[in-house]
């Protein structure tokens, strides 16, 4: 039961309470010497979007591709065996969200 219990709250609070947290962090007005609060929360926010995005593309990719559910898209494939490939694909969507809102929340003058 703990166990069932452990894994919904990793699976839906952790990424709804980052991203509550850099939510947050992005609302308060920040000026250029706080700048790493802004990146902070950027990050915060980045991490279950960019999973999310990873895994929406990932399932619309499946189709597209002719077979299956999940296409770990752009590496891995349909090889669920191939943990680098996924983890990596993972992390470089993360990092495009990342700049995404970084950009569109960056220091204006």
């Amino acid at each position: 039961m703990f166990r069932i219990l452990l894994a919904n709250f990793i699976v839906e609070y952790v990424p709804l309470a980052l991203a509550v947290c850099g939510i947050l962090l992005l609302a308060r007005k920040s000026s250029r010497a706080v700048a790493w609060k802004r990146y902070v929360g950027i990050a915060c926010i980045s991490l279950p979007v960019g999973v999310l995005v990873y895994i929406i593309a990932s399932m619309i990719a499946a189709p597209l591709e002719g077979g299956g559910h999940f296409y770990s898209v752009p590496f891995g494939g349909y090889d669920p065996g191939a943990n680098a490939a996924i983890l990596t694909s993972a992390v470089l969507w993360i990092a495009l969200v990342f700049g995404v809102l970084a950009f569109a929340f960056r220091a204006r003058k």
